[in-house]
């Protein structure tokens, strides 16, 4: 019997035209995210790999060239030469020192002992040259560029330095900083398809692949080119789709501000005895003709998952069985604009001790208020028929109430979304992985380890709901124990270890959440190709999977879990 194939749950191969240019905004000032702009990015990394005259394709007919042999022979020469390299290797290190005096001196204070060293130097006739402005930026420059420990020592002092973090330079905008350089590094190809290439081949054979666009146009980051439209993007999708049938499988990405796509409606549907029937419309011709295979949401780009817009498709996706696969961590792309003031309370989950208020989401920061849309809670919303069926009243829309069988007389809803097939894509970060390893007397992570069904989020036995509870575990639990626990409750939940599996910090905790009856079989494999290239290519990210899990292990989440995610009816 032929072994299942490999599946890769999580990949992008959307190129630079599909992103708006301002992507730097707020994490860069107004200036530098200006001029350095998506489209720069991506011309500078296709003239580096591409273009015969860059130093990146020098490189390649340097080492075979006379040039290069003839410089090997001086620098064996060299080396035999004893006395003129003390003598060159003292000098350095003098040039070192000076520098790196220099840096620390205009970065972070004197030494006091070194300026009446410098002073008395100063003094000398024949070195007074050494005060000039314009020799000491040069003798930086120099040993930064020329002297390899005296890089090294310089690029410490910069890094550490709080006048430049205040620039520039700080966790987050580093994070961004290498994304943005990753995303140059593939986006530059301006077809999908020689993306989708460049990732076939780092896979054995007949391996198959979830892919996943991206709609960002709505993220106010600046206008996106007519040329990398979402209509566009989807079209040559769908292209690939029909040269390679049964290894790739394009999911629909769906923002709930999308309302055409060129001169057809995104979504249009109807109800038909509670069941929603799709009409001519963008997602109908996609998934019900070109057998797209499930949907795609990004939440942090500035709406909820629950979004009253979105109910009747996850009704109509419940329905069919069709998977849905939403980002779930702290990341780089979220919305640009400024928070608006609906974003201030949460539209559902209520403040415990205010019964006419809604739970305060009080940051202010892009980076920070993101992650009320990213929240995994959010989905016990759509998950959960109590919850649910008060957002459908306070919606309070026609269509909605017939659509879910809204009875006012016993306050209940005839159809739920308990069965929506949601897969949380990158499992809610490593970074929540290490919280909920590093607590040690916490109520919430001490669910996972005493009962097989993780946080109560809901007791049922009472009348009405505990909003107390919600509050606290939105504010204090864990995001790997909160998607844990929806997993073990509701019996289409997934989650998948993109970008995640990178992290070697984590083994341990996969190993053992694989160990657990009731996660193992709801686990994928996934990489976030290519925006996971900053830290391992896709063969490397391959084979440490394989060599950190059991062929039971990587069988079960790269051949077994995908095929029944995939699975529709």
């Amino acid at each position: 019997m032929s072994e299942k194939p490999i599946i890769n749950c999580h990949t992008h191969i959307f190129t630079g035209d599909n992103i708006p240019p301002y992507i730097g905004k707020k994490f860069m000032p107004f200036i530098l995210y200006k001029i350095l702009t998506v489209p720069l990015v991506i011309r500078i990394c296709k003239f580096w790999f591409t273009n015969k005259y860059s130093p990146y394709k020098f490189n390649f007919s340097f080492e075979n060239s006379n040039l290069k042999k003839n410089l090997v022979k001086l620098k064996l020469l060299w080396q035999r030469i004893r006395v003129l390299r003390a003598i060159v290797d003292v000098v350095s290190f003098i040039i070192v020192l000076f520098s790196t005096y220099l840096l620390f001196k205009y970065f972070f204070k004197e030494i006091e002992f070194c300026e009446k060293l410098l002073i008395k130097l100063y003094n000398i006739q024949f070195l007074e040259f050494l005060k000039n402005d314009a020799l000491q930026i040069s003798i930086i420059l120099f040993t930064l560029i020329a002297i390899p420990y005296g890089r090294k020592m310089g690029l410490i002092i910069l890094r550490n330095s709080k006048k430049l973090s205040l620039i520039f330079i700080n966790e987050d905008q580093l994070k961004f900083i290498t994304r943005y350089v990753s995303i140059g590094r593939f986006a530059y190809y301006q077809e999908q398809n020689a993306i989708f290439k460049r990732l076939t081949k780092q896979y054995p054979k007949n391996t198959q692949f979830v892919v996943l666009p991206m709609d960002m146009e709505f993220m106010d980051a600046g206008k996106i080119k007519p040329i990398g439209n979402y209509q566009t993007q989807m079209e040559k999708l769908k292209e690939i789709k029909l040269k390679n049938p049964t290894i790739i499988h394009p999911f629909i990405f769906v923002d709930p501000r999308r309302e055409s796509v060129g001169y057809k409606d995104f979504f249009k549907w109807k109800n038909l005895n509670g069941k929603v029937i799709l009409e001519d419309c963008f997602i109908k011709e996609y998934i019900e003709k070109a057998n797209f295979a499930g949907f795609k949401i990004y939440p942090a780009l500035g709406y909820f998952p629950f979004d009253e817009k979105l109910l009747p498709l996850w009704k109509y996706a419940a329905d069919n069985n069709l998977p849905i696969m939403t980002h779930c961590i702290r990341g780089t792309i979220f919305y640009r604009g400024n928070k608006k003031k609906e974003w201030y309370y949460h539209p559902i989950i209520k403040d415990a001790k205010l019964p006419n208020e809604y739970m305060l989401l009080a940051k202010s920061k892009n980076i920070e208020y993101s992650l009320d849309f990213t929240h995994p809670l959010n989905y016990l919303c759509l998950l959960n028929p109590i919850l649910l069926k008060e957002w459908i009243k306070k919606c309070n829309k026609p269509e909605l109430l017939n659509l879910f069988g809204y009875s006012e007389e016993t306050d209940t809803i005839s159809s739920d979304l308990s069965n929506l097939k949601i897969c949380f894509g990158h499992y809610g970060g490593d970074d929540e992985w290490k919280k909920f390893m590093e607590r040690d007397r916490d109520n919430y992570s001490h669910k996972m380890t005493d009962n097989s069904k993780g946080i109560t989020f809901i007791n049922t036995k009472k009348d009405k709901l505990g909003y107390g509870r919600l509050m606290d575990i939105w504010k204090n639990a864990d995001w790997y124990s909160i998607i844990s626990s929806l997993i073990m409750q509701y019996p289409n939940v997934y989650a998948d270890l993109s970008y995640i599996i990178h992290e070697e910090e984590i083994v341990p905790l996969l190993k053992q959440t694989l160990s657990n009856p009731a996660l193992k079989e709801k686990i994928l494999f996934g990489t976030d190709f290519y925006v996971v290239r900053n830290h391992n290519s896709e063969k490397e990210l391959l084979a440490k999977t394989k060599s950190n899990l059991s062929t039971k292990q990587f069988n079960l989440i790269a051949r077994e879990n995908p095929i029944i995610f995939l699975r529709r009816d």
